[in-house]
């Protein structure tokens, strides 16, 4: 090997290393960056990626992300909130939510966002204290007896307040507790509704199906409902990005749209993608030429 070979593979060597340790500055919405954390820093030792991750309100990700302090950001976008501008790259990625739930024996079906800000809300003129209020024949006088719970990595208890109380706070005959607590409470009383984070996996306990409005159907939160919005009780989280850092973060991007990545999300009590949509995405990520 000539001088020449040798001083260009050396160069080529020296670029393929600065190239490696580049840093790739990621912020992650401060209500799912604990969930992430420990996965993002393990995708970048087996890549041999420099991942600044970093967990962030959405608000400020995005102002990081408009003045070049960051590469990607993963955001919250409540309803009635304006998406980001037209000039990133934005990719749904999973979904908070609400959940609700009665036992088995409670022959209530569906329940609207009006019907549950009467039974969980401050506001005593138009709300429902007892199941036949309604509309249960035969169970007049039984109290709805009222739980919210949620567990660590949700929020769905403020979601809830934000979506159907309108920012207001829960009547004080809601009673506050964990989920296991609402769990054996919901199981064991037919007059129990539980507001919770996930649905329970218990044969004497029943999900809800829940409706935007009174004169509007209703849909359970199955993964596709949660997706395409038809399920009310949601929060959707959104991958955002400038087109031209693609290239450089395709491992993380990756990475979240992969089944791992789902998997790790349905452990935390978020919801992932459908199967089908995810797949369709990192579909047209791997198939998309790279500017």
């Amino acid at each position: 090997m000539n001088y020449l070979q040798s001083t260009t593979l050396l160069c080529l060597g020296l670029l393929l290393s600065v190239s490696k340790g580049e840093e790739i500055r990621m912020a992650v919405s401060d209500l799912m960056a604990d969930a992430l954390e420990a996965s993002i820093a393990e995708l970048a030792e087996q890549k041999s990626l420099e991942i600044n991750y970093s967990k962030q309100g959405s608000l400020p990700a995005l102002e990081r992300l408009a003045s070049d302090e960051l590469d990607i950001a993963v955001i919250a976008v409540p309803k009635g909130h304006s998406m980001p501008d037209s000039k990133y790259t934005v990719y749904p990625f999973a979904y908070d939510v609400a959940v609700i739930a009665v036992n088995e024996d409670n022959p209530v079906g569906e329940l609207s966002l009006p019907q549950l800000e009467g039974v969980f809300g401050t506001d005593v003129r138009a709300g429902y204290q007892t199941w036949d209020e309604l509309g249960l024949s035969g169970w007049t006088g039984r109290s709805i007896k009222k739980f919210a719970a949620e567990n660590e990595n949700s929020i769905s208890n403020e979601l809830f307040k934000y979506m159907v109380l309108k920012a207001g706070g829960f009547i004080s005959s809601v009673s506050l507790t964990d989920v296991a607590s609402a769990k054996r409470s919901i199981s064991s009383d037919v007059t129990c509704i539980g507001l919770l984070s996930r649905k329970l996996d218990s044969s004497r306990i029943k999900t809800l199906m829940v409706s935007a409005d009174d004169d509007l159907p209703a849909y359970g939160p199955s993964p596709d409902n949660v997706h395409y919005g038809d399920y009310p009780l949601r929060l959707p989280f959104y991958v955002v990005f400038e087109a031209s850092n693609k290239s450089r973060i395709k491992p993380i991007l990756s990475y979240l749209l992969s089944e791992t990545c789902a998997n790790l999300l349905n452990e935390s009590n978020i919801y992932a993608l459908p199967d089908t949509v995810r797949s369709q995405y990192s579909f047209e990520l791997n198939m998309q030429r790279e500017d």
